[in-house]
């Protein structure tokens, strides 16, 4: 179950609205930033169904501190969320901060509207040879040379980052 911007919903209504459907395993907390509202709705959901944040992924590293399970980030870099969770896990923030950064300048720079993060995330498949087309619906978003020119910056930063980190290229 999935309800974006769910910050004004108090936790105790969210639990009582997930009681109603006890196929609801998990939880997707939507809301900008995720902050004390995962150790809130925890306590509430006492372990029955597990929390997991979304936003892209952006507050990870607050809803894991705060008790989220995991995150349910896009499926463009699953290697890249995979070593930070790896990294949080392993106990070393340091990494597990690092790594956020670059991927973070990438996302702020996609993230501007809808239609924006499903052409990025299509273009970084096909680059990574994942797909073999990037087109993904129409209308379809049409980027200019200065939008590409820092997203082919920033790719080309987080691909660094990545690899001197020991995880590979992208």
């Amino acid at each position: 179950m999935e309800i974006k911007n769910i910050g004004p919903i108090a936790p105790a209504v969210f639990d009582r609205r997930t009681e109603q459907h006890e196929n609801r395993k998990y939880v997707k907390i939507g809301s900008r930033p995720p902050g004390a509202y995962v150790p809130a709705l925890a306590r509430l959901l006492s372990g029955k169904r597990k929390i997991f944040v979304g936003n892209a992924g952006s507050q990870r590293i607050e809803g894991f501190a705060r008790g989220a399970a995991g995150g349910l980030p896009g499926p463009f870099m699953p290697d890249v969320y995979r070593a930070i969770w790896e990294a949080f896990c392993s106990g070393n923030g340091t990494e597990a901060q690092r790594i956020p950064s670059a991927l973070n300048a990438m996302l702020n720079h996609i993230r501007r509207n809808v239609e924006m993060i499903v052409f990025s995330e299509q273009r970084i498949l096909k680059r990574r040879g994942w797909i073999r087309r990037d087109f993904c619906r129409t209308p379809a978003l049409r980027t200019e040379v200065v939008h590409d020119s820092i997203f082919e910056h920033l790719y080309q930063d987080l691909s660094r980052e990545f690899r001197e980190a020991g995880h590979g290229s992208l």
